[in-house]
């Protein structure tokens, strides 16, 4: 724009000088020459003041945009970094781990502190079964000490299945004697040993099942074996069987179900309840027998009153809690 201004003022310069009146042509020439000069320099001069004034505007607009952009920028790494930070599982400052937002975690159940161990003497038998399915209902493994008569003549394959069921449950089997008679059992020590064995033999034969755990027919502190034993003492038996590897058994509640030969669902409940009360290791005897028809539902309700009250069941072992009336 400013040599289209300064050719304006020179041709303006010549056409005046020509015009003008009473003066040289020289002298007027050359003072308005000098004048013309100058006028252009003011003009350079506003020119160059207007070009920075706009340039000073320029750089003063460039510097605010400059700054909005870098405090946009450090405005934006600190919400990156608290969202990394609030990301990083190790942070402190981790909301997820919060009491606000962490979930409550349902409270898991107490251990518990008493226990049972459930024990049926004598099976199997036609009620067997249905005392199996209710163990596996509730999900309870309890101690089958079991002779080798009492299914035996009826049907073997019957046997053979509720052993080999009783041991694929997670039950425990028990050597309670191959003959359950006293006048057999505790005719003579030889006699007694004979008994064990072939209950012993008979289990792996036919089930394929070894077992270290036993009870005395009658329980140790039994008075029957008087009537037959002769020349040997219950110590001699004790002695006997702990020297063939067994661990023996009784117990510390009784149902007293051989009281009746079939009693009340109610009574057996009764019995047992009462006898556990105060304890925190119960071994129950109860009997499984063709006769003991009310059992599945006595053991039924024994389980679920004993869970409500926190107890807790097991099966026998080589190293379980023990209840012993004799040693």
């Amino acid at each position: 724009m400013g040599k289209y201004i300064k050719s304006f003022l020179i041709s303006f310069i010549f056409v005046t000088i020509l015009l003008a009146p009473g003066c040289s042509t020289k002298t007027r020439l050359e003072e308005d020459s000098i004048q013309a000069v100058a006028n252009i320099e003011d003009v350079q001069e506003a020119e160059k003041e207007e070009n920075s004034e706009e340039s000073r505007l320029k750089d003063k607009t460039k510097e605010k945009i400059e700054k909005e952009v870098n405090k946009e920028e450090k405005s934006e790494n600190k919400i990156n970094k608290q969202s990394n930070s609030n990301s990083d599982p190790k942070s402190n400052k981790d909301l997820s781990s919060s009491d606000e937002n962490k979930e409550a975690e349902p409270n898991p159940e107490p251990k518990p502190t008493k226990f049972v161990y459930l024990t049926f003497d004598d099976g199997p038998s036609e009620v067997t079964g249905e005392i199996l399915d209710v163990l596996k209902n509730h999900n309870v493994k309890a101690t089958f000490f079991v002779n080798g008569i009492s299914i035996k003549n009826q049907n073997e394959s019957i046997y053979a299945h509720m052993i080999k069921r009783m041991v694929e449950e997670g039950h425990a089997i028990g050597n309670h004697g191959y003959f359950h008679d006293y006048s057999i059992t505790y005719a003579s020590k030889e006699k007694f040993k004979e008994n064990v064995d072939k209950l012993d033999k008979y289990l792996q034969e036919i089930a394929g099942v070894k077992t270290r755990l036993f009870r005395f027919q009658g329980g140790t502190s039994n008075t029957v074996y008087k009537k037959h034993l002769k020349g040997t003492t219950m110590k001699e038996l004790f002695k006997l069987i702990r020297s063939s590897g067994y661990r023996y058994f009784d117990w510390n509640v009784d149902s007293n179900d051989s009281a009746q030969d079939t009693p009340s669902a109610s009574s057996s409940v009764k019995n047992v309840l009462k006898g556990i009360k105060g304890k925190d290791n119960s071994i129950v005897l109860m009997h499984d027998s063709i006769h003991k028809t009310e059992h599945p539902d006595a053991v039924n309700t024994i389980i679920t009153e004993l869970k409500e009250q926190g107890y807790g069941f097991k099966k026998l072992s080589m190293d379980s809690y023990n209840s012993q009336h004799r040693k």
